[in-house]
């Protein structure tokens, strides 16, 4: 570097207590891999994690503690037209330890007026009460048949991944060439037979190739009638 000239670096961006830069030119949500793969997060129905990318998407790790939300409001948000439908998804989120309530909802009968629950993520920092997050998840306990069966369905699947990819089961090539059509009626009545050696190319799981040999001998044995 030439004398005099001055570097290009651009000044490193500040930590925040979170773990996230003060200025992030593009945001994202964390959801750990520990979290997505946890029993707390397997057992919830597909409204119920919908609802927690809703959430998630609210919080800009300066208002976690502060994220509110009403039933009503998260439904629209949901693309469902039942709030009851998001009170049974933040009963399952509160039930496994993703979300917490900072401040119960308030409703002023005289004015008219009142206030949404504010909920905080259990995983991140608390930043309205400037406490370390709690991770409430991880002490899930079913609390009932259907959790339960979401959960064994989940962790049985991602076990069967983890498996077929360690074996290197998992079809990571090409799909086949479906272009090639499969034999028919017409064609064959017509004579016009396919190449057989491109349709095992093509569809190799649905056409084995046959091995080549001597066809096995049988000796034909005539009846023999029962005398009467």
């Amino acid at each position: 570097m030439r004398a005099g000239m001055r570097s290009a670096r651009k000044p490193k961006a500040k930590l925040l207590q979170n773990g996230r830069n003060e200025h992030e030119t593009n945001r994202f949500a964390r959801l750990p891999h520990s979290l997505l793969q946890s029993p707390a997060y397997r057992s919830l129905s597909p409204n119920a994690r919908s609802l927690l990318v809703e959430l998630i998407s609210m919080e800009n790790s300066k208002n976690n503690g502060k994220l509110w939300l009403s039933e009503a409001d998260a439904a629209r948000r949901m693309g469902v037209s039942c709030p009851k439908v998001a009170h049974k998804a933040f009963t399952e989120l509160k039930a496994a330890g993703f979300i917490a309530i900072t401040k119960d909802r308030h409703w002023h009968i005289k004015t008219g007026t009142g206030r949404a629950r504010s909920w905080r993520l259990t995983w991140l920092f608390n930043c309205a009460e400037r406490k370390s997050a709690t991770d409430d998840w991880r002490n899930f306990e079913h609390p009932d048949k259907a959790s339960w069966r979401r959960m064994d369905n989940g962790l049985r699947a991602l076990s069967a991944y983890r498996k077929e990819l360690s074996e290197n089961r998992i079809w990571q090539g090409d799909l086949p060439d479906t272009s090639i059509a499969r034999p028919t009626s017409d064609t064959i009545e017509q004579g016009n037979m396919p190449d057989t050696a491109s349709i095992d190319n093509a569809f190799p799981r649905f056409y084995p190739k046959s091995e080549q040999g001597d066809m096995p001998e049988y000796i034909a044995v005539p009846a023999v009638r029962s005398i009467q």
